[in-house]
């Protein structure tokens, strides 16, 4: 499979969007960078929630709300003469500020030009992976600057390769986001998570619960006793973005 050194793109207009989940931020980032070969994106729900680790109807309702908001544009393409869907396309919408080339159908494109929605796109037996190419130089989204917190990191990675489970770089950007999530601005926090789960060799992160006291390592007991904490507050543990159904989505491949 073909793996393009394209990059993604994060605008500030999104990046500070109080109406998009850390994900959907991270999302648009992987849609702009395949948007690159063709001027869209037509990587399916299935495709992203492999790559992100979720159900697709999680995926979904991260699609519609960032079309909701108005930066990007989904298109359905039909077999002709029928409502079969054999296509969607996925554009990004023209709410950015930054140029990135003269390809059509890209960021330099001040107006998206109308789409013939039954469009008579050949099917391509692939349509699911040539679009979908992992990105390697999508731009790590570093929340915290300090050097004690990027060494917290660095032993988390550490410890992750050491049980044979290292990061990609998807799962970085999940990772950062998901400690964002829970220690908001607060560095020093986000420092005891990370140093908390690379001590128990946890793969994942966690809430620090306070009423158990923790030094300054986030060293608060045993991971059972943690474990038990987590479920009972409701976090799972697995992947903190449950799919809103009250929205809807569009559930499509």
């Amino acid at each position: 499979m073909e793996k393009p050194n394209y990059f993604g793109i994060l605008p500030a207009n999104v990046r500070y969007d109080k109406n998009l989940k850390p994900m959907e931020k991270i999302l648009y980032t992987e849609i702009s960078s395949l948007t690159n070969k063709d001027g869209y994106c037509y990587a399916t729900n299935s495709y992203f929630s492999r790559l992100y680790e979720v159900h697709k109807n999680t995926v979904g309702t991260w699609i519609n709300n960032l079309e909701k908001q108005g930066y990007i544009k989904t298109v359905l393409i039909y077999k002709k003469g029928t409502k079969e869907i054999i296509e969607r396309r996925i554009y990004i919408n023209q709410k950015i500020d930054v140029p990135i080339n003269e390809k059509v159908d890209t960021y330099q494109q001040k107006d998206l030009e109308p789409i013939n929605e039954k469009v008579d796109t050949p099917i391509n037996e692939n349509i699911e992976e040539n679009n979908t190419s992992i990105n390697n130089k999508i731009n790590n989204i570093y929340l915290y600057k300090g050097s004690e917190f990027e060494k917290a990191f660095s032993d988390f990675k550490i410890m992750r390769v050491d049980k044979k489970e290292p990061l990609s770089k998807p799962a970085e950007d999940l990772i950062l986001m998901k400690l964002y999530k829970l220690a908001g601005d607060n560095e020093q926090l986000a420092i005891e998570i990370l140093n908390k789960s690379t001590i128990n060799s946890w793969k994942d992160i966690f809430p620090i619960d306070k009423k158990q006291g923790g030094n300054k390592n986030g060293n608060t007991g045993n991971k059972r006793s943690y474990t038990r904490n987590v479920e009972k507050k409701g976090f799972d543990k697995h992947n903190d973005y449950k799919p809103d159904y009250s929205k809807g989505f569009d559930d499509w491949n």
